[in-house]
């Protein structure tokens, strides 16, 4: 596993899932993935139960073996330990924070809590994406999903990964 997952692995783990209440702020909810809290502790068989079943294909890392990839077609997600890590969402089959999915309308996004923010896109794949995370306070800004939308404004593509704005 190379230097840089594991200092996000580290990061995920120091901070873990996040329900605080901060000085002013709105409370915090986590980012979820079909009821699955990003950061939250699962067994394997929770996971699959709540994505849809045993994946297509699983892949271990060799330098982390607690390090897990569940590909399901064309997304992906991570699990180490016993935490669930978000990933990589190409198909409508799975619902995120609020029941967002791809397809939807991009402005679906405004009606969730927490902060949004435009975003470094490929022009290439995508019209634009937008970055959302739970909670406008900054010490927040690495819990963010990336939603990516099309020239129709529909949502095309989410990553949900740790990111610095």
């Amino acid at each position: 596993m190379s230097l840089y997952r594991l200092l996000i692995l580290f990061v995920f783990l120091h901070f873990g899932a996040v329900t605080i209440k901060a000085d002013g702020q709105e409370v915090v909810g986590g980012i979820e993935v079909n009821g699955l809290t990003m950061c939250g502790k699962y067994t394997r068989e929770q996971i699959f139960a709540a994505l849809g079943g045993q994946p297509d294909r699983i892949v271990q890392d060799q330098e982390e073996p607690t390090y897990y990839e569940y590909h399901y077609g064309e997304d992906v997600f991570y699990h180490m330990g016993d935490e669930f890590y978000g990933g990589y969402i190409k198909t409508p089959r799975y619902s995120v924070s609020g029941g967002i999915k791809i397809g939807d309308n991009v402005v679906e996004i405004n009606k969730l809590n927490g902060a949004c923010y435009s975003g470094v896109y490929d022009k290439s794949k995508y019209a634009g994406v937008v970055r959302w995370r739970p909670s406008k306070d900054p010490k927040w800004e690495w819990l963010i999903v990336e939603f990516y939308y099309d020239a129709q404004g529909l949502i095309a593509g989410i990553e949900i990964h740790i990111f610095y704005l």
